[in-house]
């Protein structure tokens, strides 16, 4: 068959999910690849580095050189071609676009980064934070580089990139350069969802170590992947230790350590490339550093009734209520850091602190989004939505006495607390090996467990709702790793140098700036819970949309709340005297966009009133801001309504 034969008979498939503007209702998280399962790094369906080592056009980089920023390939460019990396090519700065944390609508703001001081995965996290827009970079080769580093590089690469976008080579010395790029940041995927053209078929999957491509066999890129293991043990009571990608196992028992150490296990019997590919579903499984075809069951399993539908949709109800109330703690927790800023590369402790601080902010994140996933479960059940905060975590269902019964509390950050935080998140057995229920990971698991073995939901029910609560379970393991992360993150770090807030709240005078901050920090939390109770009142086709405006809301208070944190008070949280039916009225029937502005809105224009009032600077512009975010999020609803 012919190659014009071939092309004539290939299927060019097209993701329409990856072109919708919103997550499309029953397909896995996996259509999408910014909700790929641990899509950051390494990944599973894509390493996202690949993407990175893409972000200029028609230039591939490389980002795990201990000493610099290669250029580890040439595609396009007006400038270079492939020859000249033989000599080597570096990234030596760029000017670009980055995000403004915390601003609403999200914003920009052009910056220099100077890649002399940064390597390794330092460069690739100043990369992934890299908007859409205007991008210029500094090229140079080994002499180049070696000028650069003599030079003042913010004034000289405030000159280089104050000249326009027009390429250019820049004589060094008689055998050095540096090379000024112009582009526009890659966009890796155009309007209708399709990948970039600059990212060729494997680029993607070059590097995950999948024991059915190529890769695996040579997995070195600079970490071990969780599913590649290197070496293993075949029998429990051998102390020799045997390549994972051994050809023929049934010579095991006769290596011995001195043969391993001597290097026959890596040489002699390894799989090639092409019998790895052929036969890599035939290698066993690896537990706790042991191969073994099957999966060791080492507790008893206590089967207990599965529950009827009544009990488990109180028991949703229950599980909404405490992701409330571990969303609040956690976040109480963050704020009590004051934020750390982010750190310079040499700032060794403060990397540390801004690390901790953000593993606790992504749970909290997390925790916000289970609430509003097992609303999504009530609400598809027909039942009313839940938006109250347990004043228990934990409580003693059954009543055997192995809850955690752990009353609801605002505390700053200590090791205590963040001990807490990792107990609550832990995997029930981890816990308690004979129980099932005594963390919140249990808890979801006995409702997931019940609802597949029950008959009072429809094949359809079972399937749409043991999906989201199968993400909530595996999301909470994730959180112990969060949690652990940044214990160690914090660990030989006194902890006054991480704490700002150092108690849990106290009411602050009414009539001072401080408590009427602290009264606009309420007021935006009130807002927000009438607004998601809005938000989960509408048409599927419409929440992602107003979810993205209720968000308006969530900046409000955490703008807040930072204020609040860097005058060394901590944020209330103070429930309104109704947390739950302020907009029950709205599922009835359209209200007037008056009445909209007065059930939800209004208390967080109250608050910006009375902060602008004070005539205080900084309060005067949390007020500007306050009051900006909410007629956003006023004219989404109401243009919502309006198509009701």
């Amino acid at each position: 068959m012919t190659d014009a034969e071939l092309v004539a008979l290939k299927l060019f498939p097209r993701n329409v999910t990856a072109r919708a503007d919103h997550a499309v209702r029953g397909n896995p998280v996996t259509t999408r690849p910014e909700s790929g399962v641990e899509n950051s790094f390494p990944g599973l369906e894509f390493d996202v580095r690949n993407l990175d080592k893409a972000f200029f056009p028609g230039l591939i980089f490389e980002f795990h050189s201990s000493d610099a920023v290669p250029l580890r390939e040439v595609r396009r460019s007006t400038l270079l071609e492939g020859a000249d990396l033989a000599a080597g090519i570096y990234l030596l700065a760029l000017r670009g676009q980055f995000p403004v944390r915390g601003a609403a609508p999200r914003g920009t703001r052009t910056e220099t980064v100077v890649f002399s001081r940064l390597t390794d995965l330092d460069a690739w996290r100043v990369i992934r934070d890299l908007e859409p827009g205007p991008l210029a970079i500094l090229l140079g080769d080994e002499v180049g580089r070696a000028s650069f580093r003599r030079l003042d590089p913010e004034e000289f690469l405030e000159r280089v990139f104050a000249g326009g976008a027009s390429d250019a080579r820049i004589p060094i010395s008689e055998d050095g350069a540096l090379y000024a790029l112009f582009a526009e940041r890659t966009r890796f995927v155009d309007r209708a969802g399709v990948l970039d053209e600059a990212l060729e078929p494997g680029d993607l999957t070059r590097s995950l170590c999948s024991p059915w491509q190529h890769d695996f066999a040579d997995c070195g890129c600079f970490y071990w992947a969780s599913n590649k293991p290197d070496l293993v043990t075949s029998d429990p009571d051998r102390a020799a230790v045997l390549n994972f990608q051994r050809r023929d196992r049934s010579r095991d028992a006769e290596v011995t350590e001195a043969d391993w150490l001597n290097g026959w296990d890596r040489r002699e019997n390894i799989l090639t490339h092409r019998e790895m590919i052929e036969r890599w579903g035939a290698l066993p499984f690896v537990f706790e550093g042991l191969e073994t075809d099957r999966f060791p069951i080492r507790t008893p399993v206590t089967h207990r009734p599965p529950l009827d539908r009544a009990t488990i949709t109180g028991r949703l109800r229950a599980l909404a209520r405490v992701e409330h109330a571990l969303a609040v703690e956690y976040l109480y927790a963050y704020y009590s850091m004051g934020q750390p800023p982010r750190p310079t590369a040499t700032d060794t402790q403060g990397r540390r602190l801004f690390t901790a601080a953000d593993e606790i902010l992504r749970v909290a994140v997390d925790e916000m989004r289970h609430l509003r996933w097992v609303n999504e479960i009530l609400a598809s059940m027909g039942e009313p939505l839940e938006l109250g905060r347990a004043a228990v975590i934990g409580e003693d269902w059954d009543g055997d006495g192995r809850a955690l019964l752990h009353t609801f509390e605002l505390k700053p950050l200590t090791p205590d607390r963040l001990n807490w935080f990792i107990q609550v998140e832990r995997p029930s057995a981890d816990f308690d090996p004979e129980g099932d229920e005594d963390t919140i990971d249990g808890m979801y698991t006995r409702l997931l467990v019940s609802l597949e073995a029950s008959d009072e939901f429809t094949s359809d029910e079972k399937q749409r709702y043991a999906q989201l609560l199968k993400v909530v379970i595996d999301e909470g393991m994730e959180h112990v790793r969060r949690f652990e992360r940044a214990r160690e993150a914090l660990d030989g770090i006194p902890a006054e140098r991480w704490v700002t807030v150092t108690s849990g709240p106290t009411d602050e005078a009414p009539s001072t700036p401080l408590g009427i901050l602290q009264d606009a920090a309420d007021k935006s939390y009130e807002v927000l819970l009438k607004a998601l109770e809005f938000v989960f009142t509408v048409d599927d086709g419409q929440q992602g949309e107003l979810l993205e405006a209720a968000r308006r809301a969530m900046y409000n208070m955490d703008d807040a709340a930072r204020l609040l944190a860097r005058h060394e008070v901590g944020m209330r949280f103070r429930l309104p005297p109704q947390p739950a039916g302020a907009a029950a009225g709205f599922a009835a029937g359209p209200p007037s966009p008056d009445a909209l502005v007065r059930g939800i809105a209004a208390p967080g224009l109250a608050a910006a009133g009375a902060l602008a009032a004070t005539g205080e600077s900084e309060l005067v512009g949390l007020a500007g801001r306050m009051e900006a975010r909410i007629g956003e999020m006023v004219r989404a609803f109401e243009a919502a309504l309006a198509g009701r």
